[in-house]
């Protein structure tokens, strides 16, 4: 199997003096439908900080320096009375409120469109002096590919993609003595853990240093891409993991804990996880590549072991801080009796959201028919007599909808809509934090299991990719990158 051969090629980071790193951050959607707020958020973020520690940091950001409009957020101004009725009628009242503008980056270094940014990242890669340190940070999109989860793939500006396999093809022009970490928080994650093989269906390791860190499994959603451009509402990896080097929490609030678990004053690229998989209150269920590995280790036979505990584990005592944050039982039927029920009240309010958005669109529809009659020119958005229409009879369209017998049920159920999405969400998060003390409560048992049963060459290799993600990031100094 591979992991029995990784220690082959895994290289140790190179002892003595620290290389210079690379920061190679990339960032943006693939459209403008899909361009929320909060992904340049976080890039702008990023930018502003990472620059207070390192020399070498390069952005990609959807359409670069083009002329595209590349970011899409909610406007926090009042919606104007007069466009409100016609914007529930054929959008939805939210739609009224939607902004489109290019990207705010003050230092951009290009778009993300496939064959620029390959270009430029081959570039970059291949001139990375010997034993050089590259730290690879995505923040956008990314999707599932069925059958085989090894093809899940980036989504680039323009609606092209970059699976795992591509991915690690740029990775291969580093030096084979070099380095590479990364960071990719967005949907369906996991599965970038097989960048540390020679390629995705490989049983043999990649002939650099790699090891990185994931918002969620090969399989599921991960939290953030909000059109809400209020940094109060960010819950994404991005936000938590490098909170510790802001030297504040994302909403300018003192660090929760301490992530310097060490003591040593400096922050490794494992600590920064450590203190999101401590403090975060989202919907994912993080992963660095050294906790997929023990995952991807574990026999078969040991796989109905549940009631060993570890509690000389850094990870039983997550679990304890996340259980006793949240007010749950560490007791394993008891985590799995709540889980059930809180499934079945996430199921309760995903069908209310279904029926919800048909009833919605049924009724935009007959309203439509019947605004028609009088105004065919709404239907035709792009035309010079809508514009007249707007300029000279709105008043008394906007007077016509209010006073339409389904108007006021329209507004009442999407408003309920809106209410419903942000519970349903709120119930996401809950699952997750049971399901945090459960995955946390497994790992801790994976780590006695191993060093019980695992091979010395297993041994070894795990060793490897702790050293790689447990490596020197940055000096822990409070505040100062967000002074």
């Amino acid at each position: 199997m591979r992991r029995l051969v990784l220690v082959l090629v895994f290289l140790l980071v190179a002892a003595g003096a620290r290389a210079e790193v690379e920061i190679i951050q990339v960032g943006g959607g693939d459209r403008i439908e899909d361009a929320q707020g909060q992904i340049e958020a976080n890039v702008v973020w990023l930018s502003r900080i990472l620059p207070a520690y390192f020399d070498r940091v390069t952005n990609f950001f959807a359409g670069g320096d083009s002329e595209d409009k590349d970011v899409a957020y909610w406007s926090q101004e009042p919606v104007p009375s007069d466009m409100a009725p016609l914007a529930r009628v054929f959008e939805g009242l939210k739609a009224n409120q939607l902004v489109y503008r290019h990207n705010s980056l003050e230092h951009i270094d290009g778009p993300t469109t496939k064959a620029e940014l390959t270009q430029a990242l081959g570039d970059k890669l291949a001139a990375v002096p010997p034993g050089g340190e590259v730290f690879l940070i995505y923040n956008g999109h990314g999707n599932l590919s069925w059958p085989d989860v090894r093809d899940n793939y980036l989504r680039l500006w323009g609606r092209e993609r970059l699976t795992v396999a591509e991915v690690d093809a740029l990775f291969d022009k580093a030096p084979e003595d070099a380095t590479i970490r990364f960071i990719f928080p967005q949907c369906y994650s996991g599965a970038f853990f097989n960048l540390v093989f020679e390629n995705p269906r490989s049983e043999t390791p990649a002939k650099q240093t790699r090891c990185g860190f994931f918002a969620q499994s090969a399989y599921l959603e991960s939290e953030g891409c909000l059109l809400d451009i209020n940094k109060s509402a960010f819950r994404d990896y991005t936000t938590y993991y490098f909170a510790p080097l802001y030297g504040k929490t994302r909403q300018d609030a003192p660090l929760p804990s301490n992530p310097d678990l060490d003591g040593d004053g400096r922050l490794s690229y494992r600590e920064g996880h450590l203190y999101m998989l401590r403090n975060a209150e989202s919907k994912d269920l993080s992963r660095s590549t050294s906790e997929a590995f023990l995952e991807d280790w574990q026999p078969w036979y040991l796989r109905w072991d549940t009631l060993t505990e570890n509690r000389d584990s850094l990870y039983w005592e997550l679990a304890e801080t996340v259980a006793v944050r949240n007010g749950l039982s560490l007791d394993g039927p008891d985590l799995n009796a709540l889980r059930q029920d809180l499934r079945k009240q996430w199921k309760a309010l995903r069908a209310e959201r279904k029926a919800f958005r048909r009833k919605i669109k049924e009724t935009q529809r007959a309203m439509k028919k019947r605004i028609k009659r009088r105004w065919p020119e709404l239907l035709h958005p792009y035309t010079e007599g809508y514009r007249r229409l707007l300029e000279t009879e709105l008043p008394a369209v906007t007077a016509h909808i209010e006073a339409d017998p389904d108007y006021a049920g329209l507004s009442a159920d999407q408003d309920r809509l809106i209410a419903v999405q942000q519970e349903l969400l709120a119930m996401e998060r809950r699952v997750a934090q049971v399901d945090k003390v459960v995955r946390f409560k497994k790992l801790a048992r994976l780590e006695a299991q191993f060093e019980r049963f695992a091979s010395a060459s297993e041994k070894e290799a795990y060793g490897r990719l702790l050293t790689c993600e447990n490596g020197d990031f940055a000096p822990f100094n409070a505040g100062r990158a967000g002074q």
